[in-house]
């Protein structure tokens, strides 16, 4: 199969709650509100500790937009009812047509089916717009929400990586989910 070529932009993906859209300026306050409180950094290894540092971050997504060689893509949820940011994820472009991808929310939002909605639309847009053959998520083993997350997603356990260095010279296990292409097709709706 050929190679598809890189989009510089992701098309915005609506869900039942949620539009997920690539990071804008204006997502600086909304992720903010979330990605700087240490309940949200439990299970991730990139923590922000400031609103400069959510700044710097937004300004290096919306560098990252401007690439044409572009491998990763950062996306903001958007509540449909009320316009606010509640989450977030990431795709990035691997070797072999594989894409990794991570879904996060706001800790207000927990328990009501917004990190499913963002792993099934990142795992769409892998597929359908990147050309993914095979797309994965690695998920801190403590961190049950997301187990059940990446299963609901309909990813399919793969194999636990022990001791991984999870930021700050933390490290636990983590486990490995994969879906492929055919896998994609296949799942029920």
């Amino acid at each position: 199969m050929l190679a598809m070529p890189t989009l510089i932009r992701l098309p915005a993906v609506d869900t039942r709650a949620l539009v997920l859209r690539e990071v804008e300026p204006r997502d600086v306050r909304g992720f903010t509100r979330y990605m700087i409180r240490p309940d949200y950094q439990l299970f991730i290894t990139s923590r922000l500790r400031s609103e400069g540092e959510v700044r710097a971050f937004v300004s290096r997504c919306l560098t990252e937009q401007r690439s044409l060689s572009r491998k990763v893509f950062h996306v903001a949820a958007e509540s449909k009812r009320t316009g606010t940011t509640v989450g977030d994820g990431f795709l990035i472009m691997r070797a072999g047509q594989q894409a990794e991808l991570g879904w996060g929310v706001a800790p207000q939002h927990w328990r009501q089916g917004l990190g499913t909605e963002i792993a099934r639309a990142l795992a769409a847009l892998a597929v359908e717009r990147l050309g993914a053959e095979q797309v994965w998520c690695k998920v801190m083993t403590p961190n049950r929400a997301s187990l059940r997350v990446a299963e609901k997603a309909g990813f399919t356990y793969s194999r636990t990586v022990a001791a991984y260095e999870t930021g700050r010279g933390q490290h636990t296990d983590v486990k490995i989910f994969e879906m492929t292409r055919p896998d994609y097709f296949e799942a029920p709706y």
